[in-house]
């Protein structure tokens, strides 16, 4: 072979080397290029899901808030509803406490009444002792009620035992003119 061809050949293999070489780096830049895309992609789908993230986290933190302000109302509401049950439960037992003293003074009444004997227009009921006598003596006679067989109302027979017992108790209590309890004695029996 001649010098011309081994020069001819030698510049073809470096001009085949020289295409490789430079389609090999294009490439290459193609692939970097196509590489740092998909980063940029990547980045931007990363930051609306951070974004996104710190939405749903700001509306978290709101509606825990409304939760923790609703428990809050709810425990307030729970509070206000026990006072209140509370407040109804006294005001029964002062009503009961009430009645129970104007029970107490209607028989009194009745006991120092001289004319107790006769039938009273408010309908009250006579209310004798245990031992079948009023307090002023005289044998009591309680109304019977013609609905129930013509027995004493349980009331009169349940009143019958308390007023004994209160008369019995009661008797050192100091009362007004005319043996009426005053009122700063129903103030003491009032008070638990």
């Amino acid at each position: 072979m001649s010098t011309v061809a081994i020069v001819v050949i030698v510049v073809a293999a470096v001009i085949v080397l020289a295409a490789l070489l430079v389609v090999v780096r294009v490439r290459q830049r193609h692939q970097l290029e196509a590489r740092r895309q998909e980063a940029g992609a990547l980045r931007e789908t990363a930051q609306s899901h951070s974004v996104r993230a710190e939405r749903e986290g700001a509306a978290a933190d709101q509606q825990a808030a409304r939760a923790r302000k609703a428990q809050a109302e709810a425990d307030e509401q729970a509070a206000l509803a026990r006072t209140e049950s509370l407040n109804a439960e006294q005001r029964a037992e002062a009503a009961v406490r009430e009645r129970d003293l104007a029970q107490q003074h209607m028989e009194r009444a009745q006991a120092v009444d001289p004319d107790a004997d006769e039938v009273s227009t408010d309908g009250a009921e006579d209310v004798s002792t245990d031992n079948g006598f009023a307090p002023n003596g005289v044998p009591a006679s309680p109304r019977r009620d013609p609905v129930d067989g013509g027995r004493a109302p349980a009331s009169a027979l349940s009143l019958k035992r308390l007023y004994s017992v209160r008369l019995s108790r009661g008797s050192s209590r100091s009362t007004t003119e005319g043996g009426v309890p005053s009122s700063s004695d129903a103030r003491r029996r009032s008070t638990p």
